[in-house]
């Protein structure tokens, strides 16, 4: 590691160990990491989450000091903080309950481009060995309008909730009853695709937000994924491609258009994998409500973003981070043919 990007962490050292501090109504997500002197770790990160490591299952026999180095944009804090010393040179001394809590505040460019290793010393201060970690840093989001404004804000901390009333929050979704065709007879919600833009004015948008290097490291993928009950309820359609929307002119063409939003959830498919484009990327999803509410439905259903991490051989991948946003359909509202109008809108 090069030294310029590296320091070395003593109990005096408390500036490179602050994070921000999370909103009372937010849980960080935290995942638990084990580190060996015998050979190199890698990992990769999403941005807001933290790694746990408890540097006391990895230390070599006889140790009793550790110290800690790492790249610029990798923080991290020592748990439980370090006792002082009379000898402010020394490392901290290593105890039972010793961990590291390891976060990073960027997306990386480059696969494994960070680095952070912990280093284990002895009574008279004589290297043991030394635990080395490479970092690959990752943003992730699933994002809707979960304040009901018309736009789709990144990240809002209450988007995987619901809550009626003027100060509640929550994505709101409507049933597509109508028929964009004036010679077929029955309801866009009965077809599988997308075949009119003003189709997609009656769906819900969503955006996955993500940003990292040009592809995940090998083995690692995104999945979006429903349960069986909420697929009886909604279709989650992918955007038009980049390609494709510089290729309106071939939209005249139905299959050309359909190509342009495929089909991605349904009940068919309860979960598939999604692209990771590299970069600071937005692509948009579609969300279609296909029936009311009833004492059958409460009318939420969840859409989950995994990001998914390999395993042995033979075994399917493990998740290890996942955003998840809640919507609501919206209830049908029928008055009375009896009940006299207040206000009238007519439009043409």
């Amino acid at each position: 590691m090069d030294d310029s990007k590296a320091y070395f962490s003593g109990p005096d050292n408390k500036s490179h160990s602050k994070r921000k501090s999370p909103d009372n109504d937010y849980c960080i997500y935290q995942r638990t990491l084990r580190l060996t002197c015998e050979k190199a770790s890698k990992a990769l990160h999403v941005v807001g989450t933290e790694l746990k490591v408890n540097i006391s299952r990895s230390a070599p026999p006889r140790s009793k000091y550790f110290s800690v180095r790492c790249s610029p944009t990798v923080q991290y804090k020592i748990l439980p903080p370090p006792l002082p010393q009379e000898d402010n040179s020394m490392p901290p001394l290593l105890t039972p309950k010793s961990v590291l809590i390891v976060t990073m505040d960027a997306a990386s460019e480059h696969a494994y481009d960070n680095k952070l290793s912990v280093r284990y010393y002895g009574e008279k201060t004589d290297t043991l060995g030394t635990a080395v970690l490479h970092l690959t840093a990752v943003e992730i989001s699933l994002d809707v309008d979960a304040d009901r404004d018309g736009v789709v804000e990144k990240n809002n901390p209450n988007k995987g909730s619901w809550k009626w009333g003027p100060n509640g929050h929550g994505a709101i979704l409507l049933v597509n009853c109508d028929c964009e065709w004036l010679y077929k007879k029955k309801q866009d919600s009965e077809c599988n695709q997308v075949t009119k833009v003003s189709d997609l004015q009656d769906m819900s948008r969503m955006i996955v937000r993500t940003s990292g290097p040009a592809q995940l490291p090998e083995g690692y993928k995104l999945a979006m994924h429903i349960s069986q009950s909420d697929a009886e309820s909604i279709r989650v359609f992918r955007g038009r491609s980049q390609s494709g929307a510089m290729s309106q002119f071939k939209n005249f063409l139905l299959k050309n258009f359909v190509k342009d939003y495929p089909l991605v959830l349904s009940a068919e498919t309860l979960s598939q994998e999604i692209p990771f484009n590299g970069g600071t990327s937005e692509v948009d999803y579609f969300v279609e409500g296909l029936r009311f509410p009833d004492k059958d439905f409460d009318g939420l259903v969840t859409i989950n973003l995994s990001l998914l991490e390999p395993t042995s051989q033979g075994f399917p991948e493990t998740p290890i981070f996942t955003d998840k946003v809640v919507f609501r359909m919206a209830p049908w509202i029928m008055t009375p043919n009896t009940l006299e109008p207040v206000e009238v809108f007519v439009c043409r």
